[in-house]
């Protein structure tokens, strides 16, 4: 693969959009109490201010770094898709669909057989995947706009 004909702008833009799509989807007026009462966990008051905000850099750097991986996975295999779907044109259209693809043949079976065997109710399951979808869709309709 050469990484140069990877348009890191869109990378970067996506990566941007996921994480405030994110902060947005998880809010607790979208579904984070939802999502917390499915995982059946209680708030910890146990921990020190310094051992929650350690926990939410470490937490926020591999969030970072895993939409970076996935912006960037988008970004080289849209061409790859577009090659098939629009005439060989990277475009919007190429590029959200190259993102659920990605989702719905990926993400999905992963996640749900994550789901299942940690015994999660299906509300989790729906809230983390729907995110997912509206990140790899949102990391293709960039690249098709910066295309």
């Amino acid at each position: 693969m050469d990484y140069s004909t990877i348009n890191w702008w869109a990378v970067l833009v996506g990566v941007v959009l996921s994480i405030v799509s994110g902060f947005i989807w998880y809010s607790p007026k979208v579904f984070f109490n939802t999502w917390w009462n499915g995982l059946e966990r209680k708030d910890n008051t146990t921990r020190s201010a310094d051992e929650m905000k350690s926990s939410m850099v470490y937490i926020m750097g591999l969030t970072v770094l895993t939409s970076f991986i996935m912006a960037t996975t988008v970004a080289m295999l849209t061409p790859l898709f577009s090659s098939v779907m629009s005439e060989g044109k990277v475009t919007v259209s190429s590029g959200a669909l190259t993102g659920f693809m990605l989702w719905l043949g990926l993400i999905v079976p992963a996640n749900l057989l994550n789901k299942l065997f940690a015994g999660y109710k299906p509300s989790v399951f729906f809230i983390e995947v729907g995110n997912h979808l509206v990140n790899m869709v949102i990391y293709g309709v960039v690249v098709g706009l910066f295309a």
